[in-house]
């Protein structure tokens, strides 16, 4: 089945509902595992600040319950945590100033398999996996038009060697290019090339970030790219921005 859904966190209560397979294949510009903490040498998590469930930690929430323990992060240079606020910490960052100030949780963590891949590197090749898509991957406002149309025939094409047990899919209207009629072609052409059925899910009661999303669109985007701005001086100083395998 492929699950359709507008904000990320209607999959945390479907999820609770049905069980799915505890292995994910997570195609976003955003990690949506904020305020986790994940040492990926010793495949251990830790929630390491409190955050709401949202649309930025339905992820974190599921692993730190134990229903999902090995995830991976398929992005691109667009993406990543680099490009992303208050995103997820790893173990690694406490080696680099700033991060070093901080201390690293204490207690027993909880198993997690955690890497990243790059899109242009990466094809799906296990079934026993759900695939988790992020529609603000290739509409993300940043991407060129043909740049989005590309990589949608590539993960169309050449991406999907099998069929997974489950996908869920979500539009993400706050980050991507306003043109819902392409996300639904998108989840047509996606019904036929894994020959799914589609399904929607309700979605939260309380829509997620809703006090950022009252300021006005201009001081928001004021305020994120000077903070990314400055993040990635700091990250490219530590030699932090460029996805793993």
């Amino acid at each position: 089945m492929i699950y359709l859904c507008d904000n990320h966190s209607a999959v945390y209560a479907h999820v609770h509902a049905h069980p799915a397979p505890s292995t994910w294949v997570h195609i976003d510009a955003h990690c949506d595992m904020r305020g986790l903490y994940v040492n990926r040498a010793d495949a251990q998590a830790w929630r390491w600040r409190d955050e709401p469930m949202s649309a930025s930690t339905w992820l974190g929430w599921l692993i730190q319950e134990g229903h999902v323990s090995e995830v991976s992060w398929i992005h691109d240079e667009v993406g990543g945590r680099g490009n992303d606020l208050n995103t997820v910490r790893y173990a690694s960052d406490l080696q680099h100033f700033p991060y070093g100030l901080n201390r690293a949780p204490k207690g027993p963590g909880c198993p997690l398999v955690l890497e990243e891949r790059h899109f242009d590197r990466w094809r799906l090749e296990r079934r026993d996996v759900v695939l988790d898509l992020d529609w603000d991957f290739f509409a993300d406002l940043r991407k060129a038009p043909d740049r989005r149309e590309r990589e949608v025939a590539e993960f169309l094409e050449t991406k999907l060697t099998v069929v997974p047990e489950r996908v869920y899919c979500a539009y993400s209207p706050f980050y991507s290019v306003p043109d819902r009629d392409r996300y639904v072609r998108f989840v047509q052409q996606l019904s036929t090339v894994l020959d799914l059925p589609v399904s929607v899910l309700p979605e939260p009661a309380s829509p997620p970030h809703g006090l950022a999303r009252a300021l006005p669109k201009s001081v928001r985007g004021w305020a994120r790219r000077s903070v990314l701005w400055t993040k990635k001086q700091i990250w490219m100083r530590n030699g932090l921005m460029d996805p793993g395998e």
